[in-house]
Order: structure tokens, then C-alpha cells, then sequence
């Protein structure tokens, strides 16, 4: 059975009025947390970027890193995690210049990508840095600059700069901190 056209007319107003009413009494506030995809709580961050990886030995590199020109690559994997985007891999593709030592003998300098993949796109970093020997392993301390053109979903056209540590842990894993500034375009 159809409804009639007036009646349906009739109670479809109220309806919308009370819908009306009901978004001037909660002030227009957002959805609640769970309701939000997930890289909303990302743009409250103000600007600031942090992530963390563990990195596994490189799944492939030069073989001889050590005869001349002594430039050796490798592609180096992680998982972690990018804050307020959740869960992230990463690789990054690696040059290392060991000619050059600029934290003493068994030092080089290095320059990478490192793409970082998330639910909500991908961001790409260029780093240059230097790997320097520590009691424990190398330590590589790098600066950062967002690759704007490179970064895909939200981050396309992102800009930013920052730090990117490699610290050695145990078992062939080094731990991965990125930390800085990320401005996100505005759509």
C-alpha cells in the first residue's frame, strides 16, 4: 500500500526540522572518534610528525661494498607505526658513500628515500645523513625534507623537514625514529 503524497509530505517536515533542531543543540560537533577515518586525529597534530620502525637486515645490498668506487645500496624494510595515522611500512632505498667518513674510520655518509606507507597515502622523505660506528652497532642521524611530489592521498603536497635516527638493536634489527614538522595541503 502507498502512502498518499500528503501524508507522506506532512510527516517528512517534522522530521527535517527535527533534524534541524537536533544539530543546533549539539553545536555541530564532530562524530565521535570511532566514526572518524582514521588520519582525522592525524590533522589535530598541529604540524608534527612522528613515526617509529624496526628494520630488519637489508633484504638485498651491493656485494662489495669496499673496493672501489666504495659507493654501496641497499633497500632496507620495516613496520611501525606513523602517529595519528596507525599502523605503517616502510622502505627506503639507500646510497652509502664510503669513501667518505665523517665521523672517523668505518663512518660514511648516506643519502635515501624512505617511503612510508599508511591507510591514508604515502609519504616520501629524502634524507642525507652520516652512519657512524657505536659500541653496539652504527647509528645513522639524518635530516629529512618531504617529498611532496612523490607523497600520495593525503600527503600529496605535503611539505616538512626533520630528523631520521637508525639506532641498532638486537638480532640484526635497528630501531627507526622520525621526528619533525608535516603540513598536509589543504584541500
Amino acid at each position: 500500500m502507498a502512502i498518499p503524497p500528503p501524508l507522506l509530505m506532512r510527516s517528512a517536515v517534522p522530521a527535517s526540522v527535527l533534524a534541524l533542531a537536533a544539530g543546533t543543540l549539539t553545536g555541530g560537533a564532530a562524530a565521535p572518534d570511532n566514526l572518524q577515518p582514521p588520519h582525522a586525529h592525524a590533522l589535530v597534530l598541529a604540524n608534527r610528525l612522528e613515526a617509529t620502525f624496526a628494520e630488519a637486515s637489508p633484504p638485498s645490498r651491493t656485494a662489495n661494498c669496499a673496493a672501489e668506487p666504495k659507493i654501496c645500496q641497499a633497500v632496507l624494510k620495516g613496520t611501525g607505526s606513523l602517529k595519528g595515522f596507525g599502523p605503517a611500512t616502510e622502505i627506503a632505498g639507500l646510497t652509502q658513500d664510503r669513501a667518505v667518513t665523517p665521523c672517523g674510520p668505518g663512518s660514511d655518509s648516506e643519502v635515501y628515500t624512505r617511503r612510508i606507507r599508511t591507510s591514508a597515502g604515502v609519504l616520501a622523505l629524502r634524507a642525507t645523513g652520516a652512519r657512524c660506528p657505536t659500541d653496539v652497532g652504527f647509528r645513522v642521524r639524518a635530516r629529512y625534507q618531504v617529498d611532496s611530489a612523490a607523497s600520495t592521498g593525503v600527503f600529496a603536497g605535503a611539505r616538512g623537514r626533520g630528523r631520521d635516527t637508525v639506532s641498532p638493536k638486537a638480532r640484526s634489527v635497528s630501531q627507526v625514529t622520525i621526528s619533525g614538522t608535516l603540513t598536509l595541503r589543504r584541500s
